[in-house]
Formats: structure tokens, C-alpha cells, sequence
């Protein structure tokens, strides 16, 4: 990604490179969102009036970057760092409604935001239906986004912005070419990527990751790692994970994240809201 702002910055701070083979594990609190990286992983944590989003190293060291208020928050891999989006209140007293996205670099600085949609009124958020931006996808330097309830029907919901020239277009997404990485779907339909029920296993926890990744829990310290749909995958790894956290026994599925780069493997499994048990390891 294009540096913005000009010349270095000589106090940014050095983030050392990890070795080839890496493996560590961190206690984390209302995980929502993993996504791995460039040699480290990001986490996404519900906190009393937002989200914070803190950066996991090779070591298992939890550095809080970023500490955001507002709701409907995401992230997705950008370049050596992460873009995030949220819907936030603008004003001093909530006079409109602001959906938001940033991008932070590999150390967790912020190196650009913008605004991409805004209306008068407080954030909706009520019987399902709330204002919210979702991020789409990477397409080269562009981030392509949607937004939901912010704009008036009658606009364009699409937005795409570069964040190293700040160009936005309301262009709807073209068919995606090579340099196209989704992100983090939301929350669809599990059941497809499941074994039939047995009283012999416990059912699986199926977690959701960037490129159209599907994880699937299928035995303690095993987790099978799809791309594409469950009926026609383009591809299917088994992924050798710590038993001592990835397990699950007959009773409640655990909530499961998941996320895998090509040096990075990343999740987080949480038995009893809100503590989650997450581990990064190389790959």
C-alpha cells in the first residue's frame, strides 16, 4: 500500500519479524473476529461502547492498537496490516450518524481513514435491523465496502475507496479479477460443511475466515480447512491445531474463529461467553 502522509516517521514503532516456525497461545475477552496477517494476526474484541482491535504477535503478546466506539464493526486484511470499518455517532450530541473506515499498518498505526456515508439522526439499531457497513473485499489497493440504512434508498450503497490516493467511487464491484480477496463473509449457513449427527462426536464448530476459508472443528486438534462451497470445494487441508485448546464435547457447539494467511494460522474458541482461549501459529 502506498505510504500516506509523506516521509517516515522515525518514531514509528519496529515491529521485529518472526521466525519461520512460531507457535503461542493468549487469553482474550468477547472475541468477535480473528484475521491472520503478515507474520502476526489481529483480533477483534467487543469492549463497553465499541470495539477494540489488538494485534497478536508471534510470541503471544496482545497489543491493543485501536479502541473504536460505535457498532457493526469489521476488519479484513490490508496489505501488512488490517482495514477496519464501523458506524459511529458524530457530534456532541449524536446529531448524525457516520459510517467510518480506517486502515491500520503492520504496527496497528493508523496510517488512513475516511468517511463514507453519513446522515442526520443517532445510529438504528432495533429488532434486527441495523445501520451497519460491511467490508466486501480487497481489490488491489481498493477496499470495497457496503453500507446498509445510512444512505437513502435511493443511493448507491456501494462504495469503494484507495486509501493511498482517498479516492471513493459509489460504482458498483465489477467482476473480481486476480488481485480480489473477500472478507469475513458475516454469518452464513453452517450446516452444509457438517457431518450428519452421531452420537459418537460431538457436533462441530464451524468458524467463517477471509478468501472464502471455511474452518470446520472436526476433532480435538483437528480442524479442517475448506475453500469454496461444502458440495463443490476447490480445496481441502487439514490443519494440525493445539488439542488442549481446540476441543469441544457433547453439549453447547463453542463459538469458533478461525482465519488462515499464506505464513499465518489464527483462532480463537470460546466455551463460555466471555472467555475466549485463542492461539496463532506459522504455516
Amino acid at each position: 500500500m502506498p505510504a500516506c502522509g509523506g516521509g517516515a516517521d522515525v518514531d514509528a514503532p519496529v515491529v521485529p519479524s518472526p521466525p519461520a516456525e512460531f507457535a503461542a497461545t493468549a487469553e482474550v475477552d468477547r472475541a468477535l473476529q480473528v484475521v491472520a496477517g503478515a507474520g502476526a494476526a489481529w483480533i477483534l474484541s467487543e469492549v463497553d461502547g465499541g470495539a477494540s482491535v489488538s494485534r497478536l504477535d508471534h510470541t503471544g503478546e496482545l497489543t491493543e492498537v485501536a479502541r473504536l466506539t460505535g457498532l457493526r464493526h469489521g476488519m479484513a486484511t490490508y496489505g501488512d496490516g488490517v482495514v477496519v470499518a464501523r458506524v459511529r455517532c458524530d457530534g456532541d450530541d449524536c446529531e448524525d450518524t457516520v459510517a467510518e473506515v480506517r486502515v491500520l499498518d503492520r504496527a496497528g498505526e493508523t496510517v488512513a481513514e475516511e468517511e463514507i456515508a453519513r446522515r442526520e439522526g443517532a445510529p438504528y439499531c432495533e429488532s434486527g435491523t441495523c445501520d451497519s457497513v460491511d467490508i466486501l473485499g480487497v481489490d488491489g489497493d481498493a477496499v470495497w465496502l457496503e453500507t446498509s440504512d445510512i444512505l437513502p434508498m435511493s443511493a448507491e450503497t456501494f462504495v469503494s475507496w484507495d486509501p493511498g490516493t482517498g479516492e471513493t467511487s459509489s460504482d458498483r464491484p465489477q467482476d473480481p479479477g486476480e488481485d480480489w480477496y473477500p472478507a469475513f463473509p458475516g454469518y452464513p449457513d453452517p450446516r452444509p460443511y457438517l457431518s450428519p449427527p452421531s452420537f459418537e462426536r460431538a457436533p462441530e464448530a464451524v468458524a467463517f475466515g477471509q478468501g472464502d476459508q471455511v474452518f470446520v472443528l472436526d476433532a480435538p486438534g483437528q480442524i479442517r480447512r475448506v475453500v469454496g462451497s461444502a458440495g463443490a470445494p476447490r480445496e481441502e487441508e487439514p490443519l494440525e491445531v493445539p488439542a488442549d485448546v481446540f476441543s469441544q464435547d457433547h453439549g453447547p457447539t463453542p463459538m469458533l474463529l478461525f482465519d488462515a494467511s499464506p505464513t499465518v494460522l489464527v483462532g480463537c474458541i470460546t466455551h463460555e461467553w466471555p472467555s475466549a482461549r485463542c492461539w496463532i501459529g506459522s504455516r
